[in-house]
């Protein structure tokens, strides 16, 4: 019966087979499908990293960096049944360079560790950065870290339907194996040129220049190239040394430190001088000498040979008011209280210093009222009128705005002068002098009188009927009412020799 019973079950096994064998025949294999969602590499957040060439550790900062991101901002959403871990990885690696030599999708996990192999990922008993992970579940990571034995992974649909960053591999599941993609890094680009600093722009020969730069990216060695003068100085390698510290004779200097590799090099420059001597005398400057509480006084100086740093004392109504250093500033600004200052600009240097000055005043009234004066009341054509007037306090500039007959016939500023002079034509006047500052303004005035000499008749001309008028006033038998144009001889008196120099006078013109 056993035997019966094993022949008639062979029988049906051989049935079988055959059936299976003839379904095969007709029936085409496919092969592994690449999943719909292949290549959605651009739904990643490209903002929250940055590739550095180095292709296996740009992976696992791409994976770090999309924490918090779901399946349907990458684009996942529906396929594969929410299944997309696997191709959060490739796009991972796509999105570090990779090309379809290296990577490819899966359509299920196992489909995409089968891909991988094919792409020449080669499968590791000790992980690394960039490694892949996977995992019994049927789930696939990215090795982000290995630290103390403890390894360290970030992947797509972890948990929730979404990445969660970094985390150990052991709280994930049960590590399956580790594949390590055939990644071709990318040889460096050029590096970047160093970040340069000097401790001090200008010393003395006794002092130590130091140089420092940053580390440059992708740079395998620095090169310090110093200038003296216009003139080499200095050429040699510093291999890995990111400072270079010596003394220096008098000059001025230029050093360039170059960040090299096989690729190419870049390079920044620091001026420094270096000098023997005093430095030079500055020149202050400032835009006037009177300002108001509320306007900003701003000095200002020349840059200064050999010159280390500058400082600015300040006196105000005599007593220190402000002292500090200016470094390399070549200005100061700042609003004052009332009083009368001097700043004192200073170049300094190792081995001493120069000093210059200037004066200022800051007011917080109107100004005073002036005192204009005149020597006379009454002036000829051909004399020159010339007023005066005293120095004012808080006054910013002085101002003239005079009247003729009643008419304005001049507004001129007159800055700081106390004086102005001046011919006028026939008329009467009033002179104002104002005093002017930013808060306001004070004014006086003074009043004269311009008449042409032998005009006695009032008519513009001198003539013989001037003649007729003084000569029958001298015998009197006439009236005059301008004595003051026939007295020719100016000294308060109408006689004969007024009539002498009228005669003369016209006699002169023809």
């Amino acid at each position: 019966m056993f035997k019966t019973k094993s022949i008639s079950n062979l029988f049906a096994v051989l049935l079988s087979v055959s059936i299976i064998c003839m379904l095969i025949s007709v029936i085409p294999i496919e092969p592994i499908t690449v999943s719909a969602i292949c290549c959605r590499k651009d739904g990643f957040d490209k903002s929250k990293y940055s590739l550095t060439g180095n292709m296996a550790e740009d992976v696992a900062t791409i994976a770090k960096s999309q924490k918090g991101r779901t399946e349907a901002q990458f684009g996942y959403s529906g396929v594969d049944a929410g299944a997309w871990c696997d191709e959060f990885v490739a796009d991972c690696i796509e999105n570090a360079g990779a090309d379809s030599s290296i990577v490819g999708h899966g359509g299920t996990v196992a489909d995409f560790e089968r891909v991988m192999r094919n792409k020449g990922a080669v499968q590791v008993s000790f992980p690394k950065i960039g490694d892949l992970i996977f995992f019994t579940k049927s789930h696939v990571e990215i090795v982000t870290k290995v630290e103390n034995g403890v390894v360290y992974c970030a992947g797509g649909n972890n948990g929730g339907r979404m990445c969660k960053g970094e985390r150990t591999a052991r709280s994930v599941g049960t590590t399956r194996l580790y594949l390590r993609p055939n990644y071709s890094n990318k040889p460096d680009p050029i590096p970047n040129p160093p970040v340069l600093s000097i401790n001090k722009s200008a010393g003395t020969p006794n002092d130590i220049i130091n140089i420092t730069w940053n580390a440059a990216q992708y740079a395998k060695s620095y090169w310090l190239h110093i200038y003296r003068n216009g003139e080499d100085y200095i050429n040699q390698t510093l291999n890995q040394e990111l400072s270079y510290s010596a003394k220096y004779p008098a000059g001025k200097y230029t050093a360039y430190v170059v960040s090299c590799n096989s690729q190419g090099e870049a390079l920044n420059s620091v001026d420094f001088s270096i000098y023997d001597s005093n430095p030079e005398k500055p020149e202050p400057y400032i835009e006037k000498k009177s300002y108001s509480i509320n306007e900003t006084v701003t000095i200002t100086w020349n840059k200064t040979q050999a010159t280390d740093s500058y400082w600015l004392h300040i006196y105000r109504n005599g007593e220190d008011y402000i002292n500090q250093t200016l470094n390399q500033e070549l200005s100061y600004s700042a609003t004052y209280p009332a009083g009368n200052y001097t700043a004192h600009i200073v170049s300094c240097n190792g081995i001493g210093e120069t000093i210059s000055s200037i004066d200022f005043r800051v007011y917080d009234t109107t100004p005073e009222k002036p005192s204009p004066k005149i020597t006379k009341n009454i002036y000829y054509t051909d004399e020159k009128v010339e007023i005066t007037w005293n120095e004012t306090a808080n006054t910013e500039h002085y101002w003239l705005h005079s009247y003729r007959n009643g008419e304005e016939y001049e507004n001129k500023d007159l800055y700081e002068s106390l004086s102005y002079s001046s011919v006028y034509p026939v008329g009467e006047y009033t002179v104002y002098i104002v005093s002017f500052n930013g808060l306001g303004e004070t004014l006086s005035s003074v009043n004269f009188k311009v008449i042409k000499k032998g005009d006695i008749n009032n008519d513009s001309k001198i003539d013989k009927d001037d003649v007729v008028i003084l000569q029958n006033w001298l015998l009197g038998s006439g009236e005059m009412t301008n004595w003051q144009n026939a007295d020719l001889c100016q000294d308060g008196i109408i006689d004969v020799y007024d009539l002498i120099m009228l005669r003369k006078l016209i006699s002169d013109s023809k």
